[in-house]
């Protein structure tokens, strides 16, 4: 019988299992009783496991999805991003964003006093690094009321300027390519 704290081979189960992006794990198994089993199977014998005693050691990402940015921050950095004279029109506001697995996108209107209620700008908003992009076409929003609301919102995911760099990408409307080099 083996004897207490036995490691087992973690690189070989990590080659044969595989690892995931979005965390670690680690398993230790440290102690167990194993008996024989009352038949065999052909030319094998097998065991019975009586018990066993593990640890476990999760390690979640920096980025995990209880750190991603909730809808009312997104909407207060899609207003951060809102040019000052369209932000005055009058009712100027945003509908319901629709959620989709990178963006939250927010379609901006106002109530025209001569007609109907009107469409002003596409906002869609990164849920992983707070960037705002016109949902319409290419072109990232950048004010100062945005960058401090950005500021604030990274802090509070916890997402360094280091992370930052790692998970920005272009927008919606954006040829697929990163930003950054790589």
């Amino acid at each position: 019988m083996p004897s207490s704290g036995m490691i087992l081979p973690i690189h070989a189960l990590q080659s044969h299992l595989g690892t995931s992006p979005q965390g670690k794990g680690r398993l230790w198994v440290r102690d167990y009783k194993i008996s024989a089993a009352p038949e065999s199977a052909g030319d094998k014998q097998l065991g019975r496991i009586d018990w066993i005693r593990f640890e476990v050691e999760i390690e979640l990402p920096k980025n995990s999805a209880s750190q991603l940015i909730t809808a009312s921050e997104a909407e207060q950095l899609a207003m951060a991003a809102v040019p000052r004279g369209m932000a005055k029109l009058p009712g100027f506001g945003f509908e319901l964003p629709r959620i989709d697995r990178r963006y939250y996108i927010f379609d901006g209107i106002w109530a025209n006093p001569n007609c109907c209620t009107n469409t002003a700008g596409h906002y869609a908003v990164d849920r992983k690094t707070g960037q705002v992009w016109d949902a319409a076409v290419c072109r990232e929003y950048k004010t100062r009321k945005l960058t401090r609301v950005q500021r604030q919102v990274r802090k509070r995911i916890g997402l360094s300027a280091d992370d930052y760099r790692r998970l920005r990408r272009n927008g919606p409307m954006c040829p697929d390519i990163r930003t950054d080099s790589e």
